[in-house]
């Protein structure tokens, strides 16, 4: 994915006719910021044989790095591949700690709606259709 030096959007590939001289073809990848409307950036783009170019030289000198220094580019996977790791460790722990609240305010609003339905306040219908809500959301957070 190639995305734009100054916005930071996602630059998307556009063809079209273009003039003899050019070769009869454009192909290119231009900032999608400018390619919408209203226009957020300025025309940015790259040739797709040009960004070709740069992918593949990035990956000869990455396979180049690794057939010298094998030793310490596995050393620098692992490296990433932990912190990532921990990273997504730190996201279910946040992810999960949501569901646990999420499943004590329902617990809550469940108390709630059956004090109302013994009141009087509810009917057998709403409460019925209230708590079989409460309860299908219950069960989805907590698997």
């Amino acid at each position: 994915m190639l995305y734009c030096p100054d916005c930071g959007r996602k630059m998307t590939n556009h063809r079209s006719i273009d003039s003899p001289k050019n070769g009869g073809l454009a192909d290119v990848y231009i900032c999608a910021g400018y390619r919408n409307r209203p226009r957020k950036c300025t025309m940015h783009y790259i040739r797709t044989a040009v960004a070709n170019d740069l992918v593949l030289e990035a990956i000869r000198s990455t396979c180049g790095f690794v057939k010298a220094n094998e030793e310490d580019f596995i050393r620098l996977v692992r490296e990433a591949s932990q912190v990532q790791q921990e990273e997504t460790a730190k996201a279910h722990k946040k992810r999960l700690a949501k569901n646990e609240r999420r499943i004590a305010e329902l617990v809550t609003l469940f108390k709630k709606t059956y004090e109302g339905f013994a009141a009087g306040l509810l009917t057998e219908k709403r409460f019925s259709q209230l708590s079989s809500g409460y309860e299908a959301e219950q069960e989805t957070l907590e698997q």
